[in-house]
């Protein structure tokens, strides 16, 4: 491995190739405010009658946008809901009615929000007539009074000084662990050829989350799970290796040749660059929306910073049992601003990683570089995969660690130092961590790496010692072969014997534990490693559990999907449109291509076999997933719901495009057309599902202004005095451009998305802004926890929905946990509930009970959660109906006790 820099503009191909997909990004990008479609959008109850009616628009990419009249009706046929939509957003007046046609609430919508008088109806209530005056989203006014606490909206207040601390704190968290992988990877002998670039990197993306994990799994373990001891240790890892990373030379992976010469993977490689930053700004501006990721995956990791260590939730059920290895890696996202604001951003590695392993298998398949990189782009910008940036869950990372164990499995040797070893094996025990089904996946790559491996053998001695040097069964990689080391070199930096059996032991043993952390934990604390799901064998029980086989086989694609049924085959080609798009249409004509030429042409059939296997094994694997097929709230059948899960067959598309790749030939493109095609996907996936038009701008100009900077400072590379002061003035610019556009771009990354958070969190989360820290708000009939946590995750939230049919009982419990404030959700006035909502709903609205309703009530986005003041302890600054704090004690009713201390 050599310092070698990399030189952007070097010739007038490659300025036009840049130029063409910049201009490419920005006229698809404006090209989708064309005119839509307008249509009448109707949705239907599990009944089958008529839900709501509106007119929309519908876009090329399939997006619908509701535009003009929209009406909602009750089950019974009644009218629930009239109003009107302008751009997707309420607007104008609005009123909601109950099953007898009594208006309930009637107002106005701006933009969006709630704005001007409202009016409420709540029959039994007090008061049962109510006027509240909204100022954009924001309450207040209340029947004439001036509401001060707890409604408002308050402005978005980011100091600089602990911004600038908290962008520290974040370079810290991204940059501490690369100085010493850096300096590890500068061990690994062997030609850099085999492999190329993809495998430093690779092995540099899985050994930052492998260190990140065990930096959180050992403070969790030692209940120091908070912000100073995490960027203490944070700081040592950066110490440490800059230390050993400085006395090696400061050794970085050399950069390959092939990307300077080629303009079509200059273009490729910009279209990349573009998409990338998009990406990753998308994911920092938008708030997580997704149901698993406000329901389960945000409320576990809050609940753990709340705690300093890995405790169980147990209303989360069995998703807190899950492995959750990815859960860890990105809670160091949290401690940099105590938001999370950077939470998601381990997801845009992940992407990238999938890319770039995408990009070497193809290449050791022997795919050209073109066609590697083409496919890789092509993948990168499936809608399916683009929208895995924004959540927090694990599919995405379990596909690229998959990816990249098949990668780095494909070019062991024993001849190699351990660095490839560890990095393979950390790959297996991350795939393992970060999902349920992560093993059977890493039992599939084991077994293709074992084949490879005996396959490898079954040639002669010639063959086999050409094969230890050459990218795989496509030839030498003749782009990268000029950055290969002298034999002696190679010889000179091998590490000696023992010293690798040692250390590889040690990291078989850590790689053991990483993988098996979770399954040991439920182990240990329920006697059951898969958690509450119950284990059994032709019959026999062998673990028991809550949760049958038989109930998760019933959620599943395979046991739901009726092959011959027409609504079933239409439902999926509706998903298949939405969340796969002609990208993925054209990676799999392409593998399909490549498998069928293979065979007809008995050429390399041993290898198209087993890729052929490797595919339909990765589509049993998704097919037998639970909820793969629906999760219970469609009716249990196959709806164009369908195609949220298609990310659990993510490891499968990914590979699928590695054998496009490798068929890419016999389509018969050139590489200026290949990359034509390539970057249109990706220009188009981009103005449609990451990034609006300005954005792209901003990211187009920002690159060109970095691109002329390092243009003038390489035309400074002379002896002139001249042209270094150049050189020096151009260096310095680049930094200064560069941390001013890190500072100033995170903050305001930081107020827009705290606006979003806003809008889409509504009132759960605005009430939790202005109430003190120290108020334990208890949630019943809501999944939608995350909102309650508040902005720095400070707010307890109890989950009080389930009780034992008695009042004084459960008032007792929210005594013992110190509950301060009740929310419920979804709450509909005139609807018939079921025990035991019904029973909270009479215990909640009693008008001689402990409790009094606060103004307002969240949209129907948040769920229309309600919330209501327990008045059974210490004084509260939460507002009272009238917007005046309660400072009243819980009367004293026959079988409560007095209140317990707050713990």
């Amino acid at each position: 491995m050599t310092v070698k820099r990399l030189p952007l503009l070097p010739s007038a191909a490659a300025v036009a190739a840049i130029a063409a997909v910049a201009a490419a990004f920005l006229v698809v990008a404006w090209g989708n405010d064309l005119r839509a479609r307008s249509g009448r959008q109707v949705e239907t109850w599990p009944s089958g009658k008529l839900r709501s009616e509106a007119e929309a628009l519908r876009y090329p990419d399939g997006r619908v946008e509701r535009e003009g009249p929209y009406t909602e009706y009750h089950e019974s046929g009644a009218v629930h809901l009239r109003g009107q939509y302008h751009h997707g957003l309420p607007e104008g007046r609005w009123r909601e009615y109950d099953e007898k046609g009594v208006l309930r609430k009637e107002g106005s919508y701006h933009k969006g929000k709630q704005d001007g008088l409202w009016h409420y109806t709540n029959p039994g209530a007090d008061p049962e007539h109510e006027e509240l005056l909204w100022d954009h989203g924001r309450v207040v006014e209340s029947d004439g009074r001036r509401v001060e606490v707890g409604s408002g909206q308050p402005p978005v207040d980011l100091p600089w000084i602990s911004h600038l601390l908290g962008t520290l704190y974040a370079l810290l968290w991204i940059t501490a662990p690369l100085p010493l992988l850096l300096a590890l990877e500068r061990r690994e002998t062997g030609p850099p050829s085999a492999g190329g670039w993809t495998l430093p990197v690779v092995s540099l993306a899985v050994g930052w989350m492998s260190v990140q994990l065990m930096v959180g799994l050992v403070l969790a373990l030692l209940h120091a799970l908070a912000r100073a001891p995490f960027l203490a240790v944070e700081a040592g890892l950066l110490v440490a290796g800059l230390a050993l990373w400085l006395r090696q030379g400061c050794p970085l992976p050399s950069v390959p040749s092939s990307w300077r010469r080629d303009p079509a993977q200059t273009a490729l490689l910009t279209a990349a660059v573009i998409l990338a930053l998009a990406v990753a700004v998308k994911t920092l501006l938008t708030p997580m929306s997704d149901w698993d990721g406000l329901a389960y995956h945000l409320p576990l990791v809050a609940e753990w910073v709340q705690h300093h260590r890995l405790v169980d939730v147990p209303a989360l059920g069995q998703t807190a049992r899950y492995p959750s290895s990815w859960e860890v890696i990105s809670l160091g996202g949290f401690f940099p601003f105590a938001e999370d604001l950077l939470v998601t951003l381990p997801a845009v590695g992940a992407w990238i990683l999938l890319g770039v392993s995408v990009h070497g298998l193809a290449r050791r398949l022997g795919a050209s570089g073109t066609a590697a990189a083409a496919v890789a782009l092509i993948l990168l910008s499936v809608p399916v995969v683009l929208l895995q940036t924004e959540e927090l869950k694990a599919d995405l990372p379990a596909a690229a660690f998959f990816l990249s164990a098949l990668l780095l499995g494909g070019f062991l040797s024993p001849t190699r130092s351990g660095v490839r070893w560890t990095s393979f094996l950390f790959a297996l025990a991350l795939l393992c961590g970060v999902k349920a089904s992560g093993p059977a996946y890493a039992l599939l790559v084991v077994a293709a790496v074992a084949w490879w491996r005996w396959s490898r053998t079954r040639t002669d001695a010639r063959t086999d010692a050409r094969a230890t040097e050459a990218p795989g069964p496509g030839g030498p990689d003749e782009e990268e072969a000029e950055t290969a080391p002298s034999a002696a070199a190679t010889e000179a930096n091998r590490p000696s014997g023992v010293p690798g059996k040692l250390g590889l032991a040690v990291t078989l043993l850590a790689a053991l534990l990483l993988a098996s952390f979770w399954y040991l934990r439920n182990l240990l604390e329920l006697g059951n490693p898969l958690g509450h799901v119950e284990l059994s064998i032709l019959g026999q029980r062998l673990l028991a559990g809550g949760i049958s086989r038989a109930q998760l086989i019933h959620t599943t694609l395979f046991a739901l999907l009726r092959p011959f049924d027409g609504a079933d085959l239409r439902a999926l080609w509706t998903a298949s449109r939405q969340w796969l798009g002609a990208g993925f249409a054209l990676l799999a004509l392409s593998a399909a291509v490549a498998l069928a030429s293979a065979w007809l042409r008995r050429e390399r059939r041993g290898i198209a076999t087993a890729l052929f296997l490797m595919l339909m094994v990765l589509f049993v694997l998704y097919g037998i997933t639970p909820f793969s097929g629906d999760n219970g709230s469609h009716g249990w059948r196959i709806t164009p719901w369908v195609g949220q899960a298609f990310r659990y067959g993510l490891a499968g598309v990914a590979l699928l495009a590695v054998v496009a790749a490798w068929g890419w030939r016999r389509l018969r493109l050139s590489p200026p057309m290949t990359a034509a095609v390539a970057v249109g996907l990706a220009a188009w996936s981009a103005a449609l599902r990451v990034a609006p038009p300005r954005l792209l701008l901003v990211v187009v100009v920002v690159l060109g202004a970095f691109a002329v900077l390092i243009w003038v400072a390489r035309a400074g590379e002379g002896n002139a005095a001249g042209h270094g002061s150049r050189r020096r003035t151009a260096v310095f610019l680049t930094t200064v451009l560069s941390l001013a556009l890190v500072v100033g771009g995170l903050h305001a990354l930081r107020a827009g998305r705290e606006q979003r958070r806003r809008l889409l969190y509504d009132l759960p989360y605005l009430r939790t802004l202005t109430a003190p820290p120290q108020e334990v708000v208890g949630v019943a009939m809501t999944q939608l926890r995350y909102p309650f946590y508040g902005r720095n995750w400070q707010r307890r939230v109890v989950d009080v929905s389930s009780h034992d049919g008695f009042e004084s009982s459960w008032l007792r419990r929210l005594d013992g946990e110190g509950v301060d404030v009740v929310a419920i959700g979804p709450h509909a006035v005139h609807r018939t509930f079921a025990p035991p909502e019904a029973d909270l709903h009479r215990w909640l609205d009693d008008s001689d009970g402990p409790f009094v309703r606060l103004p307002g009530v969240g949209n129907k986005a948040a769920g229309n959660i309600v919330f209501y003041r327990y008045r059974g302890g210490k004084t509260s600054l939460w507002p009272g109906p009238k917007g005046r704090p309660i400072e009243s004690s819980r009367p004293d009713r026959e079988g409560t006790r007095p209140r317990e201390e707050p713990r």
